[in-house]
């Protein structure tokens, strides 16, 4: 009796086969790979209004043990919350620092900048007195006339090299045209120029450029006539200015 064998023939993808895989593969890749930027720049959102949170406290505490004086936003001044100067000794010779030992909360994930601080206040809130750049800051946090409407700290795009100074813009009744400018360096999907804020009260809101203009200003006093967020930024500037 003769026992037949089968012989096995050697069996793997045929071309089409492969192809068909490796296309599978490249529209999954299509369908995720946005998701997953989305997911990663909504993050860095999280991220920075984590950060601005936390400097906010750290704002807070200087202001409750000093006699509620506000710490001044300007790098050049003995009470300044952060020094002048793109460097760590910068940051841990300001006056938040002992409330904030972590020098990565100062800069924002999404700035493209090589800046150790994203973040600028605005300067109505202890800045130079009695009064400058058209208003008169105040000095306390218990003279801030509508702490939930005003701005406090802003990512700014400041191209001198660190963010000089505290963060002006041009107040009712000026000129149409920045001063300095928010940064704008989030997006997520179809929106460019989202900014990360936080408030004088504490809490915390996002703006989204309205204005296609915003987003692409290089250098100081750009003219924004009819600009719908240079009027937005303007609002929470100091807005008790508008009501008076």
């Amino acid at each position: 009796m003769t026992l037949r064998t089968r012989s096995r023939v050697p069996h793997g993808f045929t071309i089409i086969e492969l192809l068909v895989v490796v296309s599978i593969i490249m529209l999954i890749l299509a369908i995720l790979l946005p998701s997953m930027r989305d997911a990663r720049a909504v993050a860095k959102i999280a991220v920075c209004s984590s950060n601005q949170k936390e400097l906010h406290h750290a704002w807070f505490n200087y202001a409750s043990e000093n006699s509620f004086g506000l710490v001044s936003p300007n790098n050049y001044e003995a009470h300044s919350w952060a020094k002048a100067g793109n460097t760590v000794d910068a940051l841990r010779n300001g006056k938040l620092w002992p409330y904030l030992l972590d020098k990565g909360v100062y800069q924002c994930p999404a700035d493209p900048r090589d800046y150790l601080r994203s973040y600028s206040i605005n300067h109505f809130l202890g800045g130079e007195r009695p009064e400058s750049w058209g208003i008169k800051p105040v000095g306390g946090i218990n003279t801030i006339p509508q702490p939930g409407r005003t701005l406090l700290f802003v990512d700014e795009d400041d191209p001198r090299g660190y963010n000089i100074n505290s963060w002006v813009i041009q107040p009712h009744g000026a000129a149409d045209q920045w001063i300095d400018w928010p940064g704008g360096w989030h997006t997520v999907g179809q929106r460019r120029g989202g900014d990360p804020l936080c408030f004088a009260d504490g809490h915390l809101e996002t703006y989204w450029f309205q204005d296609p203009r915003t987003v692409d200003i290089d250098w100081f006093y750009e003219p924004a006539p009819n600009s719908s967020d240079l009027e937005w930024f303007r609002d929470r500037y100091n807005p008790g200015q508008r009501d008076n």
